[in-house]
Protein backbone atom coordinates (compact mmCIF):
# COMPACT_ATOMS: atom_id res chain seq x y z
CA UNK A 1 0.00 0.00 0.00
CA UNK A 2 0.59 3.28 -0.31
CA UNK A 3 0.71 6.12 2.33
CA UNK A 4 1.11 10.09 1.90
CA UNK A 5 -0.22 10.85 4.95
CA UNK A 6 2.58 13.23 7.07
CA UNK A 7 4.71 11.39 9.60
CA UNK A 8 7.53 12.58 11.88
CA UNK A 9 9.59 12.82 8.96
CA UNK A 10 7.95 14.53 6.07
CA UNK A 11 8.56 17.78 7.17
CA UNK A 12 12.35 17.06 6.16
CA UNK A 13 12.82 14.51 3.44
CA UNK A 14 11.90 14.47 -0.15
CA UNK A 15 12.57 10.48 -0.74
CA UNK A 16 10.01 7.93 -0.79
CA UNK A 17 10.41 5.73 1.65
CA UNK A 18 10.05 1.82 1.23
CA UNK A 19 9.30 -0.42 4.31
CA UNK A 20 11.05 -4.01 2.93
CA UNK A 21 9.79 -6.81 4.36
CA UNK A 22 11.14 -10.60 3.84
CA UNK A 23 9.99 -13.25 6.04
CA UNK A 24 10.02 -12.52 9.70
CA UNK A 25 13.24 -9.26 8.86
CA UNK A 26 11.67 -6.19 7.97
CA UNK A 27 13.24 -2.62 7.08
CA UNK A 28 13.32 0.27 5.64
CA UNK A 29 15.02 2.16 2.35
CA UNK A 30 14.68 5.61 0.88
CA UNK A 31 15.16 5.99 -2.98
CA UNK A 32 13.37 8.30 -5.40
CA UNK A 33 10.45 7.77 -7.64
CA UNK A 34 13.06 8.06 -10.41
CA UNK A 35 14.68 4.85 -9.15
CA UNK A 36 15.34 2.42 -12.05
CA UNK A 37 13.73 -0.83 -9.75
CA UNK A 38 16.63 -2.76 -11.40
CA UNK A 39 19.17 -1.21 -9.21
CA UNK A 40 16.30 -0.51 -6.55
CA UNK A 41 15.92 -3.82 -6.30
CA UNK A 42 19.51 -5.52 -6.32
CA UNK A 43 20.68 -2.99 -3.63
CA UNK A 44 17.17 -4.12 -1.40
CA UNK A 45 18.18 -7.34 -2.02
CA UNK A 46 22.27 -6.58 -1.67
CA UNK A 47 21.47 -4.58 2.05
CA UNK A 48 19.12 -7.52 3.34
CA UNK A 49 21.80 -9.98 2.74
CA UNK A 50 24.34 -7.59 4.52
CA UNK A 51 21.54 -8.01 7.38
CA UNK A 52 22.12 -11.71 7.58
CA UNK A 53 25.73 -11.51 7.69
CA UNK A 54 25.70 -9.19 10.49
CA UNK A 55 23.04 -11.16 12.10
CA UNK A 56 25.19 -14.29 12.17
CA UNK A 57 28.50 -12.74 12.71
CA UNK A 58 26.90 -11.06 15.82
CA UNK A 59 25.68 -14.35 16.91
CA UNK A 60 28.76 -16.45 16.44
CA UNK A 61 31.16 -13.50 18.66
CA UNK A 62 28.63 -14.02 21.75
CA UNK A 63 29.09 -17.56 21.89
CA UNK A 64 33.26 -16.41 20.94
CA UNK A 65 32.42 -14.25 23.85
CA UNK A 66 30.93 -17.37 26.32
CA UNK A 67 33.27 -20.43 24.52
CA UNK A 68 36.21 -19.33 22.74
CA UNK A 69 37.15 -19.93 19.15
CA UNK A 70 35.98 -22.64 16.90
CA UNK A 71 36.86 -26.44 17.11
CA UNK A 72 38.32 -27.27 13.37
CA UNK A 73 35.63 -30.00 13.68
CA UNK A 74 32.86 -29.95 16.38
CA UNK A 75 32.64 -32.20 18.69
CA UNK A 76 36.68 -32.88 18.04
CA UNK A 77 39.72 -32.21 19.93
CA UNK A 78 41.95 -29.84 17.91
CA UNK A 79 45.25 -31.74 18.73
CA UNK A 80 43.95 -35.84 18.51
CA UNK A 81 41.15 -35.31 16.60
CA UNK A 82 39.56 -37.70 18.58
CA UNK A 83 35.69 -37.43 19.70
CA UNK A 84 35.26 -35.43 23.08
CA UNK A 85 33.30 -36.92 26.31
CA UNK A 86 30.35 -34.32 26.24
CA UNK A 87 29.82 -35.49 30.11
CA UNK A 88 32.93 -35.68 30.57
CA UNK A 89 33.94 -32.06 28.76
CA UNK A 90 30.68 -30.27 31.08
CA UNK A 91 32.09 -32.15 34.51
CA UNK A 92 35.39 -30.04 33.78
CA UNK A 93 34.54 -26.99 32.20
CA UNK A 94 32.23 -24.84 33.07
CA UNK A 95 32.58 -23.17 29.93
CA UNK A 96 32.33 -26.09 27.16
CA UNK A 97 30.22 -25.52 24.30
CA UNK A 98 27.12 -27.96 24.83
CA UNK A 99 26.69 -27.67 20.98
CA UNK A 100 30.54 -29.20 20.40
CA UNK A 101 31.56 -26.13 18.12
CA UNK A 102 33.61 -24.32 20.02
CA UNK A 103 36.95 -24.80 22.27
CA UNK A 104 35.18 -24.11 25.72
CA UNK A 105 38.21 -21.57 26.45
CA UNK A 106 36.76 -18.13 26.86
CA UNK A 107 38.48 -14.53 26.63
CA UNK A 108 38.80 -12.97 30.07
CA UNK A 109 35.61 -11.79 31.57
CA UNK A 110 36.31 -8.08 30.72
CA UNK A 111 37.17 -8.72 26.78
CA UNK A 112 34.47 -10.59 26.68
CA UNK A 113 31.49 -8.15 27.75
CA UNK A 114 33.53 -6.17 25.19
CA UNK A 115 32.48 -8.34 22.60
CA UNK A 116 29.12 -9.22 23.82
CA UNK A 117 28.37 -5.57 23.62
CA UNK A 118 29.54 -4.95 20.44
CA UNK A 119 28.00 -7.69 19.46
CA UNK A 120 24.12 -6.63 21.17
CA UNK A 121 25.23 -3.24 19.32
CA UNK A 122 25.49 -4.59 16.12
CA UNK A 123 21.77 -6.94 16.35
CA UNK A 124 20.99 -3.15 17.15
CA UNK A 125 21.42 -1.75 14.07
CA UNK A 126 19.49 -4.41 12.29
CA UNK A 127 16.83 -4.73 14.68
CA UNK A 128 13.12 -4.71 13.29
CA UNK A 129 12.39 -1.64 15.79
CA UNK A 130 14.25 0.36 13.31
CA UNK A 131 11.82 -0.54 10.52
CA UNK A 132 8.93 0.61 12.91
CA UNK A 133 10.40 3.88 13.82
CA UNK A 134 11.05 4.23 10.13
CA UNK A 135 15.07 4.79 10.39
CA UNK A 136 16.27 4.08 7.35
CA UNK A 137 18.54 1.35 6.97
CA UNK A 138 22.01 2.41 5.46
CA UNK A 139 24.33 -0.05 4.30
CA UNK A 140 27.29 2.11 5.76
CA UNK A 141 25.47 1.87 9.09
CA UNK A 142 25.95 -2.05 8.87
CA UNK A 143 29.46 -2.12 7.73
CA UNK A 144 30.37 0.02 10.48
CA UNK A 145 28.80 -2.08 12.99
CA UNK A 146 30.40 -5.19 11.43
CA UNK A 147 34.34 -2.93 11.86
CA UNK A 148 33.27 -1.99 15.39
CA UNK A 149 32.95 -6.08 15.98
CA UNK A 150 35.99 -6.55 14.10
CA UNK A 151 37.63 -4.23 16.61
CA UNK A 152 36.68 -6.17 19.05
CA UNK A 153 37.97 -9.34 18.15
CA UNK A 154 41.28 -8.21 17.93
CA UNK A 155 41.07 -6.94 21.08
CA UNK A 156 40.10 -10.02 22.49
CA UNK A 157 42.60 -11.93 20.16
CA UNK A 158 45.45 -10.18 19.00
CA UNK A 159 46.71 -13.08 16.87
CA UNK A 160 43.36 -13.31 15.34
CA UNK A 161 40.94 -16.21 16.06
CA UNK A 162 41.50 -19.64 13.55
CA UNK A 163 41.62 -19.41 10.09
CA UNK A 164 38.97 -22.20 10.36
CA UNK A 165 36.25 -20.00 12.53
CA UNK A 166 33.23 -18.52 10.74
CA UNK A 167 34.50 -15.20 12.63
CA UNK A 168 37.60 -15.05 10.51
CA UNK A 169 36.10 -15.82 7.41
CA UNK A 170 33.40 -13.68 7.72
CA UNK A 171 35.23 -10.61 8.74
CA UNK A 172 37.83 -11.12 6.03
CA UNK A 173 34.53 -11.58 3.06
CA UNK A 174 35.30 -15.03 2.45
CA UNK A 175 31.61 -16.01 3.53
CA UNK A 176 28.45 -16.96 0.73
CA UNK A 177 25.78 -15.70 3.39
CA UNK A 178 23.39 -17.17 -0.52
CA UNK A 179 25.35 -20.88 0.22
CA UNK A 180 24.85 -20.46 3.96
CA UNK A 181 21.72 -19.72 4.20
CA UNK A 182 19.68 -20.88 0.78
CA UNK A 183 16.26 -20.05 2.55
CA UNK A 184 16.89 -16.44 3.82
CA UNK A 185 19.32 -15.01 1.60
CA UNK A 186 18.61 -14.07 -1.95
CA UNK A 187 20.35 -13.17 -5.30
CA UNK A 188 20.72 -9.31 -5.38
CA UNK A 189 20.82 -9.77 -8.96
CA UNK A 190 17.43 -11.93 -9.86
CA UNK A 191 15.32 -11.20 -6.25
CA UNK A 192 11.70 -9.61 -6.74
CA UNK A 193 10.05 -6.80 -5.37
CA UNK A 194 6.01 -6.90 -4.70
CA UNK A 195 3.98 -4.40 -4.15
CA UNK A 196 -0.21 -3.80 -4.10
CA UNK A 197 -0.03 -7.58 -4.86
CA UNK A 198 2.06 -7.07 -7.94
CA UNK A 199 5.34 -8.09 -8.74
CA UNK A 200 7.60 -5.20 -9.67
CA UNK A 201 8.86 -5.05 -13.00
CA UNK A 202 13.07 -4.74 -12.76
CA UNK A 203 12.79 -2.97 -16.01
CA UNK A 204 10.57 -0.18 -15.16
CA UNK A 205 11.19 2.76 -12.79
CA UNK A 206 10.05 2.92 -9.24
CA UNK A 207 7.28 5.97 -10.43
CA UNK A 208 5.17 3.24 -12.70
CA UNK A 209 4.26 1.47 -9.21
CA UNK A 210 3.30 5.07 -6.69
CA UNK A 211 3.36 7.93 -8.97
CA UNK A 212 6.04 10.78 -8.34
CA UNK A 213 5.48 11.78 -4.62
CA UNK A 214 8.44 12.10 -3.50
CA UNK A 215 6.92 11.53 0.42
CA UNK A 216 5.58 8.28 0.02
CA UNK A 217 5.72 5.13 1.81
CA UNK A 218 5.45 2.17 0.11
CA UNK A 219 5.03 -1.18 2.19
CA UNK A 220 6.94 -4.23 -0.57
CA UNK A 221 8.09 -7.85 0.14
CA UNK A 222 11.01 -8.98 -1.18
CA UNK A 223 11.27 -12.31 -2.48
CA UNK A 224 13.42 -14.76 -4.77
CA UNK A 225 12.20 -15.87 -8.21
CA UNK A 226 11.24 -19.16 -7.11
CA UNK A 227 9.09 -17.72 -4.13
CA UNK A 228 5.46 -17.78 -4.30
CA UNK A 229 4.10 -14.34 -4.04
CA UNK A 230 2.55 -13.28 -0.72
CA UNK A 231 -0.17 -15.75 0.34
CA UNK A 232 -3.26 -13.48 0.77
CA UNK A 233 -7.02 -14.33 1.87
CA UNK A 234 -7.73 -18.38 -0.19
CA UNK A 235 -5.31 -17.92 -2.30
CA UNK A 236 -5.70 -21.05 -4.03
CA UNK A 237 -8.19 -23.54 -5.39
CA UNK A 238 -8.26 -27.01 -7.48
CA UNK A 239 -8.87 -27.21 -11.23
CA UNK A 240 -9.16 -30.50 -12.92
CA UNK A 241 -7.23 -31.73 -9.50
CA UNK A 242 -4.60 -29.70 -10.05
CA UNK A 243 -3.63 -26.83 -7.26
CA UNK A 244 -3.75 -23.05 -9.02
CA UNK A 245 -2.61 -19.84 -7.61
CA UNK A 246 -4.88 -17.09 -9.59
CA UNK A 247 -2.88 -14.14 -8.64
CA UNK A 248 -0.24 -15.76 -10.99
CA UNK A 249 -2.33 -18.13 -12.54
CA UNK A 250 -0.29 -20.83 -13.14
CA UNK A 251 -0.42 -24.45 -11.39
CA UNK A 252 1.80 -25.50 -8.26
CA UNK A 253 3.10 -28.87 -7.61
CA UNK A 254 1.15 -30.48 -5.27
CA UNK A 255 2.11 -34.17 -3.56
Amino acid sequence: SVSHKPNAHAGRRKMVLLRVKREIREFVVETKTTASLEDLTTEVGSIHNLMLVAEQLAGQVKQLAKHGPMRKQPGCDDVTGELIDPIKEKSSNPDHDPLGYRVGKPPGPEVAKVLTRTADECLAVIDKKQAESKTVMRREKIQEAIANIKGAVMIAYPMNVPTHDIIRIILEGKHDIQAALPQDAVDPKSCVLWFSRKRMDRKEKLSKYCGKNEKSFLKVRLQTVRTLPFVWIFPFFFQNKVLINPSINQPINHP
